[in-house]
């Protein structure tokens, strides 16, 4: 695949899974709560129908507005059919409702088998497009496998809705929309900040910088790593949400710190590993000069990315999705701030600014959760 078509399929992918998340409006953390809660408590009045009109409504409305003001939003170096954004957009956006539906119910074996559907449809279709050298196979590729995922996901959830006589209930109450409000007002915010942070370092990357389409695709490169990094930890993340939730009164912060550990130290012997295996990951990149701690960095990240989405998700747990809210408003100003005040953006200096960004909001939560709150000492004690 040669250097235009990988830059294409590396802008779609940070496209189309970004503007997703931001139709998708914080629905799924508040998808997964609710789900959580209905499992525990069996409570008939959990407003999850309700919370899925909305996240179809949301859906549509997201493709509909990407579709209307594509030209303004993809670069005319983009040239490829505008539509194909909308598509994978809309069904994205659909599916992040069944996926956290799913891991809320604990249905994690069949939310295994839908990821890995999609995962091998994906595969199978870039090795063919990276043969023909035509990066229409591995887009029809990503499409059919989010369609497919989808409808495995959502015959799950209404078989699970239709076994407790849910379905029967599809009635909008004033206090449900509160009710979902309450929680998804602040992951609203949360999402958009979250999800625009790599899209806002990567536009300044093609804006600022002289060999700005090379420094795109060696940042592409970066977040291909930090996504595939990211897998594992951000279900096994979820997982905690859903069990933290289900869990009030266990001692979360002695699990939070333990699995912190585990995965700091994790990816950290990962980092250290990408860094002595930089010349084979070079050779799998024959077509471009990779710096030797692109990768390590970007895996780094990762690991303090995941590490802080489990502290996020205690604060979720306990209903302080407002202060969580707060620290990633903070992080999102600074690397805004620090984009703006550097004349010309690398793909380096873009993720040292995404680092910074990652360790000031896990250094907030970090100190809101074991040091202002002041837990009990046998309560962090391990």
């Amino acid at each position: 695949m040669d250097k235009e078509q990988f830059s294409i399929y590396s802008y779609f992918i940070l496209t189309t899974t970004t503007i997703s998340i931001y139709s998708a409006l914080g629905i799924g953390i508040t998808t997964n709560k609710f789900f959580s809660s209905l499992k525990k408590e069996l409570n008939l009045e959990t407003p999850v129908m309700t919370l899925w009109i909305i996240n179809i409504s949301l859906a549509i409305l997201g493709g509909v507005i990407f579709t209307l003001l594509s030209e303004q939003i993809i670069p005319k170096s983009i040239n490829f059919n505008k539509n194909y954004f909308a598509i994978v957009i809309l069904f994205l956006c659909l599916d992040i409702y069944t996926s956290n539906a799913l891991i809320g119910l604990g249905e994690y074996i069949k939310l295994c088998i839908t990821s890995l559907l999609f995962f091998c449809i994906n595969i199978i279709m870039v090795v063919i497009a990276i043969l023909n050298n035509n990066i229409d196979y591995a887009i029809l590729g990503l499409i059919s496998g989010v369609i497919v995922q989808l409808i495995f996901n959502t015959v799950c959830v209404l078989r699970y809705l239709s076994s407790i006589q849910l379905l029967e209930k599809v009635n909008i109450k004033i206090a449900h929309l509160k009710e979902i409000l309450k929680t998804m007002g602040p992951m609203m915010f949360v999402s958009l900040f979250a999800a625009s942070n790599t899209w806002i370092v990567s536009q300044y990357i093609l804006v600022s910088n002289r060999e700005s389409a090379l420094e795109f695709n060696l940042f592409s490169i970066g977040l291909q790593w930090f996504s595939l990094a990211l897998f594992l930890p951000s279900v096994f993340s979820r997982v905690l949400l859903n069990y933290f939730i289900s869990h009030t009164h266990s001692n979360s912060l002695v699990i939070a710190k333990r699995n912190i550990a585990l995965i700091l130290s994790l990816f950290l012997l990962l980092t250290f590993v990408s860094y002595i295996a930089s010349p084979i990951i070079q050779g799998i990149y024959s077509r471009y000069t990779i710096p030797a701690i692109l990768i390590p960095l970007f895996l780094f990240i990762a690991g303090i990315n995941s590490s802080t989405n489990i502290l996020g998700n205690i604060l979720i747990s306990q209903n302080q999705e407002w202060v969580w809210l707060i620290f990633v408003t903070i992080g999102f100003l600074l690397l805004n701030i620090l984009c703006a005040l550097i004349k010309e953006i690398d793909s380096m200096t873009g993720t040292v600014i995404m680092l910074i960004n990652n360790i000031l909001i896990f250094s907030l939560s970090l100190f809101y959760l074991f040091v202002y709150k002041k837990p009990h000492k046998e309560e962090i004690k391990i």
